[in-house]
């Protein structure tokens, strides 16, 4: 994920099969998308352009949507979906760039150097990338 494209350090996101999402994203009137990259799909609201989610052709029954940009009511009450949402879990991914002491939060994890596709790595403070 791009850092420029989610406006953070850290951005957080859940990976779902596409067919789960509803709405899709092609049946919603204020999301679009852009090829960023070869086989790279990146989606935005074109009415305020938040970044909404990220797509690779590679694997194209899932889709990673920005946990920031889900309705409210599903992060802030008390309902088993928000304690999920709100408890990481699974792997840190991206770890290229990786920023010690600030984007290595995640310690002991799995992490992926690239997306999911790429090579996996457990994360600590001297992990060579």
């Amino acid at each position: 994920m791009g850092r420029k494209f989610t406006a953070s350090l850290l951005a957080q996101f859940l990976a779902i099969r596409r067919l789960s999402l509803a709405p899709s994203l092609k049946d919603s009137s204020t999301c679009a998308e852009y090829e960023s990259s070869p086989g790279v799909l990146r989606g935005f609201c074109s009415r305020c352009g938040s970044s909404l989610s990220y797509r690779s052709l590679k694997y194209p029954e899932v889709v990673d949507v920005f946990i920031g940009s889900l309705d409210e009511k599903w992060l802030s009450n008390h309902t088993a979906v928000a304690k999920i949402l709100a408890t990481p879990s699974g792997y840190h991914a991206w770890l290229r760039n990786l920023i010690p002491g600030i984007t290595d939060l995640l310690k002991g994890c799995p992490g992926y150097v690239e997306g999911a596709s790429s090579e996996l790595k457990a994360i600590t403070s001297t992990t060579p990338l």
